[in-house]
């Protein structure tokens, strides 16, 4: 199996986008999604908030609100996490943010579902090399990459930095 191999000057050249896999992966996730009115509301003036103050340069942490899903089993919060890229953009009154949104990458960062918490390392590297394994073809198995990588130290901005070299846009 391939892997993409990485160069000290960043992610090798033919690394690619793929989209991550879904965070739901129970029957629900064929069901016709179902959104909440307040949910909606709350979302789109979250994101609006968020949105002006990036663009004002604000970033104190009292002008950015933090998204927080919590609740039971089986209560739809995968699902609605796999949902909040296209909620966004339904909600979005701002045009230049929802170009934004249209255009963008998101990066899927989980630590269930086959990808399990390596607990000698640092967060910030187990979720860099989430974000990175997403650059990597579907068929390539966590198992096999994080062993691969296990020794390379990598941070969210690198990968970052890297995909905007590459010209992709993503939601930060």
């Amino acid at each position: 199996m391939q892997l993409f191999p990485l160069q000290a000057s960043g992610i090798d050249v033919d690394a690619k986008w793929h989209d991550a896999m879904a965070f739901c992966s129970s029957e629900g996730k064929e069901w016709e999604y179902q959104s909440d009115e307040q949910l909606e509301r709350t979302l789109s003036k979250g994101l609006q908030q968020h949105y002006k103050h990036t663009v004002r340069m604000s970033y104190d942490k009292t002008d950015h609100p933090i998204f927080l899903v919590m609740s039971g089993p089986g209560t739809g919060k995968s699902r609605l996490l796999d949902e909040f890229i296209s909620l966004a953009i339904e909600t979005c009154t701002d045009p230049a943010l929802k170009e934004m949104l249209e255009n963008s990458y998101v990066f899927k960062v989980n630590f269930d579902n086959g990808t399990k918490l390596h607990t000698a390392d640092t967060a910030t590297n187990q979720i860099a090399s989430r974000m990175y394994y997403q650059l990597h073809p579907p068929q390539v198995l966590w198992e096999d990459f994080s062993r691969h990588y296990q020794d390379i130290h990598l941070t969210p901005t690198f990968v970052l930095r890297e995909s905007k070299k590459k010209k992709w846009k993503c939601l930060l």
